[in-house]
């Protein structure tokens, strides 16, 4: 508990970003360290200059950082911060992570899963809506964790539908981690806790300024290995999340929609500003789960059918594999919602 005390301390203080708490800590390797330091070790942390070192040595206050610590047990809130072996480890490339993270729910399949963000419109199409349910469903079924900011429209659909199919959901919030918003999300939000993890970098009871959700959309990129842009318009705020997708060198993908329509202005504009375009059949190898089988010849088939749909006669002809080996191993990869049959012909479903 002390040593929570002290990285809120930290944390808290105006003007001391993330930046400056990361050299800090590789300086005195704990948060209470700093707090019981002098002046002039202060002064011998890299960039840190007298107008900083100062601020942080004069400012020994614990009064809000016992409230908080206090406030965030009573209501079973995490305090993770960057030197917790729950703290995701993606966000250790990049400085400018938040170093202190206020989460309610389960962290830790974060540590090992891949994880893709959907994002997009508020007030979505009922196209957006399905492309956004079919996405979330399949890659939370190939065990890919779905990151998204809890918001009306896309958000809300990627969450619920990854929940819906017994996947793992973060949302990364731009308020408190106590407050639902929207408010009427509030059940919606239960169900995240319940099964995966609501994140905020926000402590509880602060204020709501609206730069809290640009925050909240870069911190949605950091998290994520893809991004998908499922339907914006030219001023929607998963633009900047794309963004920073782009600055992170990651895969970012938008859906493209009728080029008349606004609702699909934002995403075609990424699409022409280098985002890869999200069409599901051409991607749906890429997302494939290696977690299904370690049968070498469970691969070769699955590779075969993202090409084009096939009869059993012509698997069995390509790969030259006997006819009941075929089936068992065709039964095998369609209980697991990895390809199925339709007209007598066996493919990888849209994704």
């Amino acid at each position: 508990m002390d040593n929570i005390l002290y990285e809120i301390w930290l944390n808290t203080i105006k003007g001391v970003g993330p930046c400056l708490v990361r050299n800090l800590l590789e300086a005195f390797a704990c948060a209470q360290a700093i707090y019981q330091c002098q002046l002039i070790e202060l002064m011998q942390v890299p960039n840190i200059g007298i107008r900083k070192a100062e601020l942080i040595f004069y400012n020994k206050k614990l009064d809000t950082a016992k409230e908080l610590a206090e406030y965030c047990m009573q209501h079973d809130i995490l305090i993770i911060s960057c030197l917790h072996p729950l703290y995701p480890p993606i966000l250790h490339q990049y400085p400018k992570s938040p170093t202190l993270l206020y989460v309610r729910g389960n962290l830790q399949p974060l540590a090992y899963m891949e994880s893709a963000a959907i994002v997009g419109a508020r007030r979505c199409s009922e196209y957006g809506k399905e492309a956004t349910t079919t996405l979330a469903h399949n890659l939370s079924r190939q065990n890919i964790a779905i990151i998204s900011g809890m918001a009306k429209g896309i958000d809300s659909y990627a969450h619920t539908a990854a929940i819906k199919a017994a996947g793992y959901t973060v949302a990364v919030v731009g308020t408190g981690p106590e407050k639902c918003y929207p408010s009427e999300h509030q059940e919606l939000m239960n169900a995240i806790i319940e099964t995966g993890a609501v994140i905020s970098q926000f402590p509880p009871l602060s204020e709501v300024p609206k730069q809290n959700f640009i925050k909240r959309n870069r911190l949605i990129a950091m998290l994520s290995n893809q991004i998908f842009i499922m339907e914006a318009t030219r001023s929607s705020g998963s633009l900047y999340t794309a963004k920073c997708g782009f600055e992170y060198r990651k895969q970012v993908f938008a859906l493209p929609g009728n080029i008349y329509d606004p609702l699909s202005e934002g995403s075609n504009n990424l699409i022409a500003q280098g985002a890869q375009i999200y069409l599901p059949i051409l991607k749906a190898q890429e997302f494939i789960s290696c977690t299904i089988s370690s049968d070498p010849l469970v691969g070769k088939v699955i590779k075969l059918l993202t090409k084009a749909p096939l009869s059993i006669e012509d698997i069995s002809s390509q790969l030259k594999l006997e006819y009941d080996q075929l089936q068992e191993i065709l039964l095998t990869i369609e209980l697991e919602d990895q390809i199925k049959c339709v007209g007598g012909l066996w493919g990888v479903p849209r994704v």
